[in-house]
């Protein structure tokens, strides 16, 4: 209403209401932002273009927006989201991936499975790409080659094409096609060929972590509809005492997951297991320092200075190797195969960093239980899954 066609009172009645109105709509906005990410939006909502956060301020409350402009990049994200999630839902054809070459090695699918059926965990590492740098790479996968988890595993190393961001690889990984970012609005009847179904048909229990919110990309959702039973995001990890890590998102630690996983693992032994976990903290931009008290060296004959990026990342990611080593070398409850592979290449906003890593393939690690399959037949399996990965017989780890 025109101010001159209202009382005094009432037009004060009226700008109080607008502003409790503004200041309301201000701060759910704020809310929803905060449980869909983990932070608060920087100034004029901004993602921050750097590939380091100060580890001091990433707990600090940060409310300035202009609403337009977040608008404007909301528009053009989804716009970018929309053209993958028409491809995904058009094209379903094969890619290799890390799982094919865990299951096809393992048998479980053949009739020809013999015994116990093995607990199966796949880890979804988050920025985890192939490093140019030979020493780094290898440095990165040292806990896989320690004697006593030789001795109980046949450990492979090989790389897979990636395509996407984070959702396509945890798609990758799980449907082992090009469904991509589809696979958040995908119906059940898309997804019958995916890993948790198929495994439901051999009585397999599907469990998926992420130490986010669930709200994430819908993973409350499509969790779901892939078919896991159990689903278990940050606020679920909290009631049950696990810690939060301050990253780029606020969530709970990969490291406490991983025992978490252990944990279940070794109790719970009724029914063969699938455990599908899409790791957090390594993703970018880090902390510089990281957090981590006794995070790995980095060292000049790695290629790595402390207190860089670099360094957090590279620190970041060997915690998540170190902690699922020592989860696979722990008491189980099954045999258990453990599938480690990254989801895409570390998206450093430096040229020069991003250069340092493959643009077009992510690495993984596969430990099979020596008593489920023969050294050979393992190599078999892998060719048979993925005849253009790269996997040699210089690769293959342990006697």
């Amino acid at each position: 209403m025109p101010s001159a066609e209202l009382p005094k009172k009432e037009r004060q009645l009226a700008g109080a209401c607008l502003v409790i109105f503004a200041v309301g709509i201000l701060c759910a906005n704020a809310v929803s932002i905060r449980l869909t990410t983990g932070y608060f939006p920087p100034p004029f909502g901004q993602a921050p273009s750097t590939d380091r956060l100060e580890i001091s301020g990433i707990r600090v409350p940060k409310l300035a927006r202009i609403p337009i402009i977040r608008l404007k990049r909301l528009w053009d994200r989804n716009a970018s989201l929309s053209a993958f999630e028409e491809k995904g839902r058009k094209s379903r054809a094969p890619v290799p991936s890390a799982t094919a070459v865990a299951m096809n090695a393992s048998e479980i699918f053949s009739g020809k499975h013999h015994g116990e059926l093995p607990d199966v965990v796949v880890t979804v590492v988050e920025s985890w790409g192939v490093a140019q740098d030979a020493s780094l790479r290898k440095a990165m996968v040292e806990p896989y080659l320690e004697p006593e988890l030789l001795a109980k595993y046949q450990v492979f190393q090989g790389s897979v094409p990636f395509y996407g961001a984070t959702v396509a690889g945890e798609a990758r990984e799980l449907c082992g096609n090009e469904i991509g970012y589809y696979l958040i609005r995908a119906p059940a009847s898309d997804l019958q060929g995916c890993l948790p179904k198929r495994l439901a048909s051999l009585g397999y229990y599907r469990i998926a972590a992420h130490g986010m919110s669930g709200l994430m990309f819908n993973r409350l959702i499509w969790y779901r509809t892939l078919g896991f039973q159990e689903i278990w995001f940050q606020e679920q990890f909290e009631k049950q005492g696990l810690r939060n890590c301050a990253s780029a998102f606020l969530g709970t630690c990969d490291a406490e997951i991983a025992a978490w996983i252990g944990r279940r693992l070794e109790t719970d032994t009724s029914r063969p297991k699938l455990i599908h976990w899409m790791t957090l903290n390594s993703h970018l931009p880090v902390p510089v320092p990281s957090y981590l008290r006794d995070g790995a060296p980095c060292t000049a004959d790695i290629g790595l200075e402390p207190h860089t990026a670099l360094c957090s990342w590279y620190q970041l990611i060997e915690n998540v190797h170190q902690s699922v080593a020592q989860l696979a070398a722990g008491p189980l409850g099954r045999p258990t195969i453990f599938v480690v592979v990254g989801d895409h290449a570390p998206p450093f906003g430096d040229p020069d960093l991003r250069d340092r890593f493959s643009q077009s393939d992510v690495p993984y690690v596969v430990l099979v239980p020596r008593s489920e399959v023969a050294q050979s037949k393992m190599m078999m399996a892998h060719n048979a899954a993925n005849p253009g990965v790269r996997l040699g017989r210089s690769q293959r780890q342990g006697p």
